[in-house]
């Protein structure tokens, strides 16, 4: 279900029809929250069985890992300050924000390389490799904000920080579910959310496992190409978004050339001419 949603708003998206594709993630940020509120009561509240307990965290945990990363996913890759925080919402309803920050501005960049903490390394198993991606995936997307906040000369512990500002939301929410429910309503929400991510790191596990690339020059990797993908797909059974990761290498190329300055610039990507202008700022694409 995962990889036929994800291709699914995609193609609804390269095909001009986008209306139908945003109806679609717009309308399940209220339907994510509602369901997710509605558990943590659920779980402090009512009188359920241990059985009971179980089966409602790992059936709204596999909802909001299942559906609504994946429509996370899509937003986070949109360029509306309306979607990215419609992005922020979902994710911030499976403690997994920071996801928004690493996997545009490093998974992308640094897939199949020793920088990337969510590809899995040929022989790794899966546990192993969770207990080095959630931290590790959190960590990246740290650094990934200390840098932009240095180029941009400001300071690393300010609200232009993303990392600082989702660490707020996810108190504030936390603090706020407790104080409505109880501890038992936070625990649940922790516990939800928990299956929600391990549920998208495995998906990166299954995506990349193995996934080498050559380094050209020191901190130089070649890029991702279909030799890649078919090598990955030949060891799991499965073949990795590259497509999509070709696309943000470009933005990244683009970003190299162009960062620190303001430039309009038509490229052309995948058959759509697309232009980008980049904020000396922020060193961020926006795609028009």
């Amino acid at each position: 279900f995962f990889f036929q949603a994800e291709d699914g708003i995609r193609d609804v998206a390269v095909t001009g029809v986008q209306t139908c594709s945003s109806d679609l993630t717009w309308l399940w940020v209220p339907v994510q929250a509602a369901l997710v509120l509605w558990a943590v009561h659920r779980f402090a509240t009512a009188p359920l069985t241990p059985v009971e307990q179980v089966g409602l965290l790992l059936s709204v945990g596999t909802v909001t890992g299942g559906i609504g990363i994946t429509y996370a996913h899509e937003l986070v890759h949109r360029s509306g300050r309306f979607e990215l925080a419609l992005g922020d919402v979902l994710l911030a309803l499976v403690s997994y924000p920071h996801f928004a920050i690493e996997h545009v501005y490093g998974h992308h960049r640094h897939v199949g390389t020793p920088v990337d903490p969510v590809t899995a390394r040929r022989g790794e198993g899966l546990y192993r490799f969770m207990a080095r991606a959630i931290p590790g995936s959190v960590a990246h997307a740290w650094h990934i904000e200390v840098e932009r906040a240095r180029r941009a000369g400001r300071a690393v512990w300010s609200p232009g920080n993303r990392m600082v500002r989702y660490a707020i939301t996810l108190l504030a929410l936390y603090a706020a579910v407790g104080l409505a429910w109880g501890p038992r309503a936070v625990i649940a929400l922790a516990v939800q959310s928990g299956v929600a991510f391990s549920l998208l790191e495995t998906i990166n596990y299954i995506e990349h496992y193995g996934l080498v690339r050559a380094e050209i020059t020191p901190g130089q990797f070649e890029r991702v190409s279909a030799q890649h993908r078919v090598a990955v797909g030949r060891g799991v059974g499965i073949a990795p978004h590259h497509h999509e990761t070709q696309r943000a290498v470009e933005h990244d190329r683009l970003l190299d050339v162009a960062c620190g300055q303001h430039r309009h610039r038509n490229v052309e990507l995948h058959g759509m001419a697309v232009n980008h202008e980049v904020d000396s700022a922020s060193c961020r694409p926006r795609t028009k």
